[in-house]
């Protein structure tokens, strides 16, 4: 996988690009973020291409009230041609973030999950229809893909994205045109074994449209996963059945309310997800089963892609 460009951002108080671009509020702009908030940096797409009408202007914050969902736009800062993954990490005792954006290219590869706890780091392949396995050499800072053998995933099913049971024993993988989920027990050596253990489908059974399934995630407790469903413009909920092998039983699905979601965020007990085609953002809070509710709070944000608040550490 190349990245094409990554551009890193040492931000001061909370963070710096919620003080870039607003001349007139630059001196106290960090007081206006209340305390309890954390910041929202939200991925977009700044150009048309094929398969979208990017029209942001870069990288948004927001500030994000754990308490109750809400969202405060902020600004947003130029960082290059769609600036659509982030990451990062606080540091300082919250006082710093370190964001690094990954602007996109054309690579068949459209995400990394690296185990945690391990030297393993699994990458999709939606073009060919593969996950490559790759460990890394700590001696050289290289990654190997030639110590584990690739995983076939069905012809056509399209592998996007991965995320890891906190067990540390179950990876999951949404296929993009494919619409399922497989769910896979890790190796000894965390490693994926040649075949998934289930295969489960996170459409309804009677959708006849046409959906192309985009993010995963599994909650911090290993009780649920999530995924979202562009087309059928939903969040599929499964129910993991077994902490043992992570088998899923698909709940229900709880509209995006809006058009092409594409990235889904956990944070305490929220559920943000990003429509990329209606340029919303919405806000969910997770029910004890799993189910979602939404707010009643919401963000407008032009193309939005991915989604994330940094840790602290």
């Amino acid at each position: 996988m190349r990245i094409s460009q990554v551009i890193l951002f040492l931000s001061g108080a909370i963070a710096a690009l919620t003080c870039i671009n607003i001349a007139s509020a630059a001196s106290n702009c960090d007081s206006n973020i209340p305390e309890e908030n954390v910041v929202l940096y939200v991925g977009a797409y700044t150009r048309i291409e094929p398969h979208v009408n990017g029209s942001a202007k870069g990288l948004s914050t927001f500030s994000f009230n754990p308490k109750d969902g809400s969202l405060t736009y902020l600004n947003v800062t130029d960082v290059g041609v769609n600036p659509t993954f982030v990451l990062g990490k606080t540091i300082n005792d919250g006082k710093k973030q370190i964001i690094y954006v990954n602007n996109e290219s054309n690579d068949n590869s459209t995400s990394t999950t690296w185990v945690p706890g391990s030297d393993v780091v699994f990458a999709p392949d939606l073009g060919t229809d593969r996950i490559v396995q790759y460990k890394f050499d700590e001696v050289n800072q290289k990654f190997d893909n030639t110590t584990f053998p690739i995983v076939k995933r069905a012809p056509g099913s399209g592998p996007r994205h991965m995320d890891i049971h906190p067990s540390g024993k179950i990876a999951y993988v949404v296929d993009e045109f494919g619409n399922h989920v497989g769910v896979y027990i890790l190796n000894k050596d965390k490693s994926l074994p040649a075949t998934a253990i289930q295969n489960i489908s996170a459409l309804p059974a009677d959708f006849t449209g046409s959906s192309d399934s985009a993010d995963i995630h599994v909650t911090k407790d290993g009780q649920f996963v999530y995924t979202s469903n562009r087309g059928h413009n939903s969040i599929s909920i499964f129910k993991v059945k077994s902490q043992e092998d992570g088998t899923l039983e698909l709940i229900g699905h709880e509209s995006s309310r809006g058009a092409f979601p594409r990235s889904l965020l956990l944070y305490k007990g929220f559920l943000l997800v990003s429509n990329q085609n209606s340029d919303n953002i919405e806000v969910f809070r997770r029910n004890a089963d799993g189910t979602l509710t939404h707010t009643g709070h919401s963000a407008k944000s032009s193309s939005p892609v991915g989604l994330y608040i940094a840790p602290t550490i």
